[in-house]
């Protein structure tokens, strides 16, 4: 119901020749830089969640 992907400020990102846990590192350098917008960034398994929420959150882990 209040999901940021129902507001379409939201993705769940995979990118080819990478594991999650490099897409989330980049997209959290980025977001340092200033190159993308503060927000989410969620690890899981299979994808790397990212929304434009506003603010900084951080969740998830896994073990390889």
């Amino acid at each position: 119901k209040r999901s940021q992907h129902l507001l379409a400020k939201a993705a769940d990102i995979i990118v080819p020749g990478m594991d999650s846990l490099e897409v989330r590192n980049t997209i959290i350098k980025l977001i340092k830089e200033g190159k993308m917008k503060p927000g989410g960034v969620g690890l899981y398994d299979a994808f790397t969640h990212y929304d434009i929420r506003g603010s900084n959150a951080r969740w998830g882990s896994y073990k390889k």
